[in-house]
């Protein structure tokens, strides 16, 4: 009895199955466009037609773009590097000894905002708070397209902390000219957000990118992924040794030392390739702190899991430090005009 409802089962599913394959051949794929980020939508694909102004609605850019036929993206990176880890101003370094091997990196990316920078006051906070530990390198990288930009920020780093500098202390990078994309063709529209806001979110990622593969470099036991706008609480990084070799037995991902975006990110160096590779390749599809989560969640959670049961996941690999170490200074964004007046409540000042 057992057989003949097995074979009949069986021929069902055959019939089911030759009918889908059926039905699937009347089916355009042809509306369906991937684009970088995996993601399925109807004209995700297009890039910003700048020709228009910024303050044109959503809907009329997607009434415009319909309207043309879509072209998918040369490769899912759209970088001018298709991998990093081979990409020539990364992979040969002349990297001075002093900064090499260090237990930290603490990575600082900068840009000018206007007439504002909390650059400085960030430095001052993390070197005067360090007390006696020294085994670390306060890694600046400055993101600015701009040369003059650039040189100003530079020469007054070196005007105020030379001692740090000469020291390795302070260890100031910026990328080559060739390192950015074109934005203008390779950025597409997502969130509905306006081409400003996807670029300066875009390019943090990729300064991101660049600052930890250079970090990775450096052969430091941690990384800790930090802010130009910043202020630190008294021997932070000591308290943040101990705290990371008492979990050393556990199977973390990042200790968050603020509970804000992406300030106070511990990483150890051997977990850095695998999150340096996956925020490639979704740079422009998504916030920072998105994609960080995005990727432990990833190696956490499985289809199987509810979503109560995947947020307990994220939780065991992201560990919570509390009080926070950290707490975000900064009221003008480096996104212009943008007021972001945010403070961890965890934080307290010693």
């Amino acid at each position: 009895m057992r057989a003949v409802q097995f074979k009949t089962v069986a021929s069902y599913l055959i019939i089911i199955n030759v009918f889908l394959i059926t039905i699937g051949k009347f089916i355009d794929r042809s509306t369906v466009k991937i684009v970088g980020g995996g993601r399925s939508t109807s004209n995700a694909t297009v890039p910003f037609d700048l020709s228009k102004s910024e303050s044109s609605n959503s809907s009329s850019r997607e009434e415009s773009s319909s309207t043309s036929k879509p072209s998918l993206p040369q490769s899912f990176n759209r970088t001018k590097w298709s991998d990093i880890f081979t990409y020539p101003a990364l992979t040969e370094l002349d990297i001075p000894t002093n900064v090499r091997g260090k237990d930290f990196v603490l990575g600082i990316p900068t840009i000018a905002r206007g007439s504002v920078s909390y650059l400085h006051e960030t430095l001052y906070s993390l070197i005067t708070n360090l007390g006696n530990y020294s085994s670390v390198v306060i890694l600046v990288y400055i993101g600015e397209e701009d040369d003059d930009k650039r040189q100003i920020i530079e020469s007054g780093i070196k005007k105020s902390y030379p001692k740090e500098i000469s020291s390795g202390l302070i260890h100031v990078i910026y990328p080559p000219k060739d390192y950015f994309p074109d934005w203008q063709a390779q950025l597409r529209p997502s969130f509905n957000d306006e081409f400003s806001r996807v670029k300066w979110r875009s390019k943090q990622n990729l300064d991101q990118i660049y600052l930890m593969m250079y970090s990775y470099s450096l052969q430091p036991k941690y990384y800790l992924m930090l802010e130009d706008d910043i202020v630190a609480t008294k021997d932070y990084l000591s308290v943040i040794y101990l705290d990371a070799q008492s979990k050393e037995d556990r199977n973390f991902v990042l200790i968050s030392y603020c509970q804000l975006g992406a300030i106070g990110k511990l990483m150890r160096r051997d977990i850095l390739p695998s999150i340096i590779k996956y925020i490639q390749l979704f740079w422009s599809d998504k916030p920072l702190d998105w994609l960080m989560y995005d990727y432990m969640r990833g190696r956490v959670c499985d289809i199987g899991k509810s979503q109560k049961e995947c947020s307990a996941a994220v939780a065991e690999v992201e560990v919570v430090y509390k009080p926070s170490l950290f707490q975000h200074i900064g009221t003008s964004s480096s996104f212009p005009g943008k007021i972001q007046k945010l403070k961890d409540k965890n934080f307290k000042k010693t």
